[in-house]
C-alpha cells in the first residue's frame, strides 16, 4: 500500500491562483454557449422568417399566376362568346339579306308573270281584233264578189249570152280569157282613177295610154292601157297590181260595165264598181 506524498506549497499556490481563472473561464464558456444558442435561435428565427416570407411570396406569385390564368380564361371565354355572338349576328344578317333577296326575286318573278300575262292578253285581244277585221274584210270581199257575179250574170242574161256566147262574140278579136273563162280584150287592161304616180308607174312598166273616159254613173275615170308587145294582158295586169298595190286594175272584159270601144255604155244601165285596191271589174262590148 502506497503512501501519499504531501502537496508542495508552490503547487498549492498555483492551484489557488488557477482556480479563479478556471471559474472565470467556465463562466466565459457558459456565456459563449448562451450567445451561440441565442445566435442559433436568432438564425433559426431569421431562417424561419425568410422561409415564411418566401412561402408567402411563392403563394402570392401562385395566386397572381392563377388570377392571371383565370383572367385570361375569362377573357378567352368572353372573346369566344363575343365571336359567337358576332357570328350569330352576321348569320342572322345574312339570313335577313337572303330573305330580302328571295323576297325581291319572288316579287320580280311575280311582276314578270303578270307582265307576261298582260302581254299575252293584249296579244290575244290584238289577234281577236285582227281576226274580226279579216273576217269582216273577207265578208265584204265575198259580198262584193257575189254582187259583181250577180251583176255580170244579169248583164249576160240581158244580152242573151253566157260565157260561151261571149267567147263567140269576141272570137273575131282573138281575146284572152280570165280565170273564169270570160273573154277579155287582147293587149289591153284598164285602170280606175289613176293617180299621177300610177301613170308614171305604168309608163315605167312599158304600158301606153289608149284613152280615158269619165263614167258619171259610177263617178270614176276609166283609163285604157296598151300592153307592151309580146306581153299577155294578164301578165301586164299582174305587173301593175304589184307595182301599184293601192291602185285598181283589171282586164278589159266583154261584159260587166259594157263599155264600148267608143266609150259608150251598152243598154244604158250603170253597174256598181268595187273600189278595192288592186281589184276592178270592167267589161266592154264592141
Amino acid at each position: 500500500m502506497s503512501r501519499s506524498t504531501p502537496a508542495h506549497p508552490f503547487t498549492l499556490l498555483i492551484a489557488a491562483l488557477c482556480l479563479p481563472l478556471a471559474s472565470a473561464s467556465l463562466a466565459r464558456d457558459g456565456g459563449d454557449r448562451d450567445r451561440s444558442a441565442e445566435k442559433a435561435a436568432e438564425s433559426a428565427a431569421r431562417a424561419e422568417a425568410r422561409a415564411t416570407r418566401d412561402s408567402a411570396r411563392d403563394r402570392e406569385v401562385r395566386e397572381i399566376d392563377q388570377a392571371r390564368t383565370t383572367e385570361q380564361t375569362v377573357r378567352r371565354e368572353s372573346d369566344s362568346t363575343k365571336d359567337s355572338a358576332r357570328i350569330t349576328q352576321e348569320a342572322a344578317k345574312e339570313a335577313a339579306n337572303g330573305n330580302k333577296a328571295a323576297e325581291d326575286a319572288a316579287k320580280a318573278q311575280a311582276d314578270a308573270v303578270e307582265e307576261t300575262a298582260k302581254e299575252a292578253e293584249d296579244a290575244a285581244k290584238d289577234a281577236a281584233d285582227a281576226a274580226e277585221r279579216a273576217a269582216k274584210d273577207a265578208a265584204d270581199a265575198a259580198e262584193d264578189a257575189a254582187k259583181a257575179a250577180e251583176d255580170a250574170a244579169e248583164e249576160a242574161a240581158e244580152a242573151g249570152t253566157d260565157s260561151s256566147s261571149m267567147r263567140d262574140l269576141a272570137s273575131d278579136q282573138k281575146p284572152e280569157y280570165d280565170n273564169r273563162g270570160f273573154p277579155a280584150k287582147r293587149g289591153e287592161i284598164v285602170g280606175l282613177d289613176m293617180s299621177t304616180q300610177a301613170r308614171a308607174t305604168a309608163r315605167a312598166n312599158g304600158l301606153t295610154f289608149l284613152g280615158e273616159q269619165r263614167l258619171p254613173a259610177v263617178d270614176a275615170n276609166i283609163t285604157r292601157l296598151g300592153v307592151p308587145k309580146g306581153m299577155a294582158a294578164k301578165d301586164a295586169l299582174d305587173l301593175m297590181r304589184k307595182s301599184d298595190a293601192q291602185g285598181s286594175y283589171d282586164l278589159t272584159h266583154y261584159y260587166g260595165l259594157n263599155i264600148g270601144t267608143s266609150g259608150g255604155l251598152a243598154h244604158g244601165r250603170p253597174v256598181a264598181v268595187p273600189r278595192r285596191a288592186g281589184k276592178l271589174r270592167v267589161g266592154m262590148i264592141d
